[in-house]
């Protein structure tokens, strides 16, 4: 997989510089190329807890996190865009968008094919993100990321309205496609947006539905079983130089043949530009996830980034994060009661 990944990087590098010439990346007045790919070196040390006889636990890794290439197409009223990635959490090369929208005019639009879901406040691609770690921490499964399916947009002045259906909100064994099947349940979205500059508001709620298939549980998932509700709701406030954030996140599903389990998700940013080139941003975020049989796993985590853009296609960010644990909490590597993080990381995009 780490092959995969330096192969895409080269790819958009390679991309990159044949068009740096270029005041943009567009390819024919039709066609545009787009990517990024970012790479850092990350250091956490987790201590015991009580319940652990294990020594304090640290690595250190560097590596490239994630390397993403696509085509956009634009053939109004039709577009459409294409896009393959690799990753630290992917198995192989990966499919990532691959839709086509058309425009109905009225301000209404049909999207179908493999695309993003709304559920979520923090950026999926790397660029477009604040922090080198996810607020969810323990709980970044609870935000799914792509699936397939048909989606219809509406917007108007300054509200946008939609509704997607789709094979799977949830995939949890490939959070970058859906689960390719109906016949073993679907799910619905439902967004309301809202964006008048410095205001921006977005909620999002979900339902998946998850059944058997002649007595079988569907093998591609094993944690989620039977009806799942998802409620997201997030507002972002910028105020000359500084952004405010709040995301709240609540979910019900259970264990396959087991308890019924509730999770709860919250995160409050703050964002400071210093000038042009140099931001700083800080975080609080908070889940819990509990279950009918009173297993509970909970957490805190507080962050703090500085980030410098280098020139327009070149920036490179610092994080340092606590996270601290309830007792017993297992994380990937042990059972600890908390974590200290920091790492530095480049990103070049396009």
């Amino acid at each position: 997989m780490k092959k995969n990944i330096i192969k895409i990087a080269g790819l958009v590098l390679a991309s990159a510089l044949a068009l740096s010439a270029r005041a943009d990346v567009a390819i024919h007045q039709n066609v545009s190329l787009y990517g990024y790919v970012a790479g850092s070196i990350q250091t956490l040390k987790g201590s015991e807890s009580n319940y652990n006889s294990t020594p304090d636990t640290s690595k250190t890794n560097t590596d490239i996190d994630a390397a993403k290439l696509g085509l956009a197409f634009n053939f109004a009223p039709l577009t459409a865009k294409v896009s393959i990635y690799a990753g630290h959490r992917a198995d192989d090369v990966n499919i990532l968008e691959a839709n086509a929208s058309y425009d109905l005019g009225e301000g209404i639009s049909i999207t179908g094919g493999r695309f993003q879901s709304w559920i979520g406040y923090e950026a999926f691609d790397i660029p477009n993100g604040n922090f080198i770690s996810n607020g969810a921490d323990i709980l970044s499964h609870i935000i799914p990321n792509f699936h397939e399916g048909l989606r219809v947009d509406y917007t108007v002045d300054k509200m946008s309205f939609g509704v997607a259906v789709v094979n799977s909100v949830y995939n949890l064994q490939n959070e970058y496609r859906g689960d390719g099947s109906l016949s073993d349940g679907y799910g619905v979205e439902g967004h309301f947006g809202y964006n008048d500059g410095p205001l921006s508001l977005g909620a999002t709620l979900a339902y998946q539905n998850t059944r058997e298939i002649n007595g079988i549980a569907p093998s591609y998932d094993i944690t989620l079983f039977d009806d799942t509700y998802i409620a997201d709701v997030w507002a972002q406030y910028v105020i000359k130089q500084t952004t405010i954030a709040a995301e709240l996140f609540y979910l019900q599903t259970r264990f396959n043949g087991g308890p019924s389990i509730r999770t709860y998700y919250g995160l409050v940013m703050v964002k400071q530009q210093i000038n042009e080139k140099l931001s700083v941003a800080g975080r609080f975020s908070a889940g819990q996830e509990k279950s009918s049989g009173k297993d509970k796993s909970n957490f805190w985590k507080i962050s703090a980034q500085p980030a410098y853009t280098i020139t327009k296609n070149l920036s490179v960010g610092a994080e340092i994060s606590y996270t601290k644990y309830n007792s017993g909490t297992q994380i990937d590597y042990g059972t600890n009661k908390d974590k200290i993080f920091a790492g530095v990381q480049a990103i070049f995009a396009f």
